[in-house]
């Protein structure tokens, strides 16, 4: 009885030191993993920034290359930065989002300086149209076997046309 109970003893503690390690394992793959993306502390270095007579240059000093710049209007260079947490196998989510938009005028002088964050975004409905084309749409089998009987190597005078040349000419 003795050795049934000493097997039955140590079996659980090793049991217990086996399922120990995998739920420890288990649970740090549960962890979110936390990613940053873009120019993370653009805010925190925009206020070194001079109030008054800051210039491209200064910002550049200060805050490197923008994200972007505008393809029209006044120029205004874009700071943009985003954290994204994924949990697990689930879609990531867009935790922390923001946008510094720095204007500038001819001379290179800052004009305004905007400060966008998540709650200032909106979802962008995608349209899934297509462009219709010209001609006839053709199915599987039109396509697998449409060419069958079209294929001649050499003319009728017995010369083969070479691509890119004229008929008879030999590259």
């Amino acid at each position: 009885m003795d050795c049934v109970l000493f097997l039955v003893v140590y079996s659980r503690a090793m049991l217990n030191r086996l399922l120990l390690p995998a739920f420890i394992l288990l649970l740090s793959a549960c962890a979110p993993q936390v990613t940053g993306r873009g120019h993370l502390d653009v805010t925190k270095k925009l206020e070194r920034l001079p109030k008054e007579d800051a210039y491209k240059q200064d910002v550049l000093r200060l805050l490197g290359t923008p994200s972007t710049r505008s393809s029209f209007g006044d120029e205004t260079w874009y700071y943009i930065s985003a954290k994204r947490e994924t949990l697990a196998f689930f879609k990531p989510e867009t935790t922390e989002q923001n946008v510094v938009a720095i204007q500038f005028d001819a001379n290179g002088k800052v004009t305004d300086i905007r400060k966008f964050d998540k709650k200032d975004g909106q979802d962008i409905a995608i349209v899934e149209k297509t462009t219709p084309t010209e001609g006839r749409e053709y199915g599987f089998w039109e396509q697998m076997l449409g060419n069958l009987g079209r294929f001649n190597g050499a003319g009728k005078s017995g010369t083969a046309h070479s691509v890119g040349g004229s008929p008879g000419t030999r590259r």
